[in-house]
């Protein structure tokens, strides 16, 4: 008898053992799918709610213009545009290989952005002014920095108030400004100024530093 049984053991062992890792298999699998649906359902909300929402909001229209799967990448392409505005059209640069993700902005996407917050011939002090573009951007726990003036108002351009610029690995910022009266109530006129921005990467957080000095 103890023969028999141990032969039946042997003989079924094999079986229980794969039925044993496939059980556990498919309980990991489907913890990991709940956790992997989780993260993407609160990814997509604070997308919607912090990009997409906003830029509706502002009368722009994020658009598919491609999607594309190779067999080593997945590539998406967006249009980011009013009605009335302009698009990129020219070749994208090949994201580099030992990347996981890579994302290219177009000058033309931040200039649309800048465009439609209607800034034209405002006339404002600047912590309304930050507080103003930060609602806009639906970024509601936003404080002003402590070093943002408060006696200096200014009237910003009619045309091309705000422009962008990307070249030479930097961003050159050009304002616009009509009118600029300052705490002593001196004014300026019908000037510009302009400033350029370079990438401080440090591990996954980027951020633009100034680089140079402030033109006039």
């Amino acid at each position: 008898v103890r023969a028999i049984a141990r032969q039946q053991y042997d003989s079924k062992a094999g079986a229980a053992k794969w039925e044993a890792e496939d059980l556990l298999a498919d309980r990991a699998q489907t913890r990991l799918d709940e956790e992997v649906d989780k993260q993407l359902g609160e990814a997509t909300d604070k997308f919607r709610t912090q990009v997409l929402e906003p830029l509706q909001a502002l009368g722009l229209r994020p658009e598919t213009v491609g999607l594309e799967t190779t067999r080593e990448r997945l590539i998406a392409r967006y249009r980011l545009a009013g009605y009335q505005q302009v698009g990129a059209f020219t070749p994208r640069p090949q994201a580099t290989s030992d990347s996981l993700l890579s994302v290219q902005i177009h000058e033309s996407t931040l200039n649309n952005v800048v465009s439609s917050l209607r800034l034209n011939s405002q006339e404002t002090d600047l912590p309304s002014l930050f507080r103003a573009i930060a609602q806009r951007f639906r970024r509601t726990n936003y404080q002003v920095p402590e070093d943002v003036p408060t006696d200096v108002t200014l009237r910003l351009a009619d045309h091309d108030p705000i422009t962008l610029n990307c070249a030479d690995d930097r961003i050159h910022v050009t304002l616009r400004i009509a009118r600029l009266e300052g705490g002593d109530h001196t004014v300026w006129r019908d000037f510009e100024v302009r400033a350029s921005y370079a990438p401080d990467v440090e591990g996954l957080h980027v951020r633009l530093v100034r680089d140079g000095y402030v033109r006039l």
